[in-house]
């Protein structure tokens, strides 16, 4: 997979957790912090998390991935290229 297509698929799930917040966010773009930026909360970060987690099939934060460490969507689209990349087991 593309780090565009990555990229993009992170960017529409965290349209749609703010769509369904009831939150305006006109520009999303991936260098924005998540909580700081675009204004999501925890509940928030844990959803858009699930549902990475459901859209690409692995779970970052098993493998040596900290939380921590994510701040944008950029962070995100990095973390999960390089796990997409691996070779499968």
């Amino acid at each position: 997979m593309l780090i565009l297509d990555i990229e993009q698929k992170i960017t529409d799930h965290v349209r749609q957790i703010l769509s369904l917040a009831h939150k305006s966010h006109s520009t999303v773009t991936s260098q924005q912090a998540l909580i700081d930026e675009i204004g999501m909360d925890s509940l928030e970060i844990a959803r858009l998390f699930i549902a990475l987690e459901d859209e690409f099939q692995v779970d970052p934060f098993a493998e040596e991935f900290s939380v921590g460490n994510i701040h944008t969507i950029a962070d995100l689209t990095r973390i999960y290229s390089a796990l997409l990349s691996r070779p499968a087991a």
